[in-house]
């Protein structure tokens, strides 16, 4: 997380507290330090808020973790509300970018322009994403992957097949589906571990029901191995959601990690931070080997499964049964 500052209120956020009540996020030189820290070199970097566009320093973050780290691939998550000040930045983290470096850029549509302003809390937010997403596109760089992806729940799950075709072809890049989450939606997780994750109790939004989500599934699959993989992402959760089973060993403590934009760190989103980057003068390593690194590994580490579409997809990619499924 590099921010808490946003410049959307939207209706499903767990992290609207910090949202509506931004803190003090690292400076460039606490991340600096961050960067050199890690004593292993990176397969994926996600980099969210907050809105990480309203970051003025965003490029040079990206710069630290290309020069220091060698990063395989850099992620954005973004709500595309700022059109011309995001198309100069990729170019400009585009330039730093070595050959076989990656930028994936993913934008939060959550269905037509309706259906979408209303949970996004800002008329006009539709069209202004979609100007975005259309810009971008006109960036031909083979390092740059653009992507939607959008959360499905019960008010607009009747329009995500028109709304694939959408934007699958009057935008032209493919669709990710990230299931509605709620607390209830993560298992095997003390209630002492799940403070921060504290989603508004009157957003007045449900997840698909089981039958809706099977019918995504057969939606989403158009042959490609992405879409396959959204599918078997989509079967997974019905299983977490609706048959209250693990679907795949979480990797959660073990290949990821999380860290907030004051320094505080956590196994993954949903899960209550045991550290914060500051007491250990940001050097990550020492904190992810810390006795209270320890201790809480040992208390969520295989005990937990839940919808969170990052730890749910980088599971996926190391469990033999859905791998061979593809």
């Amino acid at each position: 997380y590099v921010t808490d500052n946003c410049n959307l209120r939207c209706k499903h956020c767990f992290y609207w507290k910090e949202v509506d009540n931004p803190r003090n996020a690292h400076s460039i030189e606490e991340i600096e330090k961050l960067t050199k820290s890690l004593k292993e070199r990176l397969d994926l970097l996600t980099l969210t808020g907050g809105e990480p566009f309203v970051r003025k320093d965003l490029v040079d973050i990206v710069r630290l973790f290309v020069q220091n780290n060698k990063v395989k691939r850099i992620h954005i998550a973004t709500n595309g509300l700022l059109p011309d000040l995001t198309v100069r930045k990729t170019n400009e983290m585009l330039a730093l970018l070595g050959s076989h470096t990656r930028l994936t850029m993913q934008f939060s549509i959550d269905g037509f322009e309706d259906a979408h302003d209303k949970v996004r809390g800002m008329k006009g937010a539709f069209q202004k994403t979609c100007e975005t997403v259309k810009k971008l596109m006109e960036i031909h760089d083979k390092r740059l992957a653009v992507s939607v992806a959008t959360v499905v729940h019960r008010d607009n799950f009747h329009e995500m097949k028109n709304f694939k075709d959408f934007i699958n072809h009057e935008l032209g890049v493919p669709m990710k589906i990230n299931v509605l989450r709620k607390p209830t939606s993560v298992r095997g997780v003390a209630p002492e571990f799940m403070e921060a994750f504290d989603i508004r109790e009157d957003d007045g939004y449900e997840p698909p029901s089981e039958e809706q989500l099977r019918e995504l599934a057969l939606l989403l699959d158009d042959g490609t191995i992405a879409s396959r993989i959204e599918k078997k992402k989509i079967e997974h959760s019905i299983t977490i959601l609706y048959h209250k089973k693990k679907a795949v060993n979480c990797l959660a403590g073990i290949r990821d990690a999380t860290i907030f934009s004051n320094g505080d760190v956590s196994i993954c989103e949903p899960t209550t931070p045991f550290a914060n980057l500051k007491e250990f003068d940001y050097n990550f390593d020492q904190l992810w080997h810390s006795p209270a690194a320890k201790e809480r590994k040992e208390k969520i580490i295989g005990k937990c499964f839940c919808l969170n579409s990052c730890n749910l997809l980088n599971a996926m990619q190391f469990d033999t049964e859905t791998l061979v499924s593809l």
